[in-house]
């Protein structure tokens, strides 16, 4: 192999683990970003902001009796509290302010993920009425559009390993070993970012909620192309592959040459 040549595949291959790597951080983000995912792992730090800004459960407790006779005649309560407005079925407020609170939290969670967001991703976060959009719907497809935009890039640097590659089963063993690799990291990171303090870092949590489920299904896709490149190895495979290629461009240099005689 030429110098040329194997300078390309260390390069390949090089930017084909950032690309798993940048890949698979993409894609927990996405998964951890669904609407049945994401619910229970936000909903106590909803209710943690809740508190703080409205001091949710003192308003609701001060609140209850007046909702109970309220709902005498009428099917919800409605109160504003700040920028949070509720709207609590009766049947909800018949059953105490735990209740109460939790179905507003829902209703909150709810509204925030399905938003319908005006602007692009980087640019509804700088504006003010849009501090969540973050933990939305808009952000799980901007997530998943960028993983699909990776995933292209990383096809396209596999084809070019499998060309640069002089053994053809390498072209399967070197994406199954970087791929099986840059999935390690997701291993255990939302277990490893839980023992730190910072309230900043724990909430970082939330988007790392499906690393495992990533890292499985890396590891998995990687064990696969690792089976398969040893079946080339063994089976002389991509020998095969190699002499058919080598046929095929002695052939098409022949006919040169006998166009060129006649």
């Amino acid at each position: 192999m030429g110098l040329i040549r194997e300078g390309l595949l260390i390069l390949a291959c090089v930017l084909l683990f950032m690309s798993f790597l940048v890949g698979s951080l993409f894609l927990t983000m996405e998964k951890s970003l669904e609407y049945e995912t994401l619910k229970p792992e936000l909903f106590s730090v909803v209710k943690n902001i809740a508190e703080k800004d409205a001091n949710l459960t003192k308003v609701v407790n001060e609140n209850l009796q007046l909702m109970n006779l309220y709902c005498l005649n009428n099917s919800n309560y409605v109160f504003k509290e700040k920028d949070y407005v509720f709207e609590i079925p009766w049947i909800v407020v018949a059953e105490g302010s735990d209740a109460v609170i939790n179905y507003g939290i829902s209703n909150i969670i709810d509204r925030v993920y399905y938003d319908s967001y005006d602007c692009g991703f980087w640019e509804c976060l700088g504006k003010e009425k849009y501090p969540f959009v973050f933990v939305s719907e808009k952000a799980k497809n901007y997530w998943a559009g960028k993983f699909y935009l990776v995933l292209i890039f990383s096809f396209i640097l596999i084809i070019l390993i499998f060309i640069l590659a002089e053994k053809k089963s390498n072209a399967f063993i070197l994406p199954g070993s970087l791929l099986i690799i840059s999935a390690l990291p997701f291993y255990k990171i939302n277990w490893l970012l839980e023992f730190s303090n910072s309230q900043i870092i724990q909430f970082f949590t939330v988007f790392l909620s499906k690393a495992y489920e990533v890292f499985k299904i890396s590891f998995i896709i990687g064990l696969i192309f690792l089976i398969i490149g040893f079946i080339f190895k063994f089976f002389s495979i991509g020998v095969k592959i190699d002499e058919f290629f080598s046929k095929f461009g002695k052939k098409e240099v022949s006919e040169n040459e006998v166009k060129e005689i006649v």
